[in-house]
């Protein structure tokens, strides 16, 4: 997915409380943020993709098994060690 086509999927979320749209699964999503997580683009990073996973989580919406899934994501080689 388009860093565009992103955003505008994660607006549509954000603007209807979080909820995902019949289809979309939330945790393929999840992983596909976190590509995304360090992007220059504030809006995508802070606005869209933080108050997306962060809602879930406090919300209880995504398993315990998926935030450890995040939490593995994020500190792989390909994002928060990388460089």
């Amino acid at each position: 997915m388009k860093k565009q086509e992103l955003k505008e999927l994660l607006k549509n979320i954000k603007d209807k409380d979080y909820t995902l749209s019949y289809g979309i699964n939330q945790n393929d999503l999840a992983l596909m943020m976190m590509d995304n997580i360090g992007d220059i683009d504030s809006e995508l990073r802070d606005d869209l993709i933080l108050s997306n996973l962060c809602n879930w989580i406090i919300e209880g919406v995504m398993s315990t098994s998926e935030i450890s899934e995040l939490l593995k994501t994020a500190l792989d080689e390909k994002h928060l060690l990388k460089g």
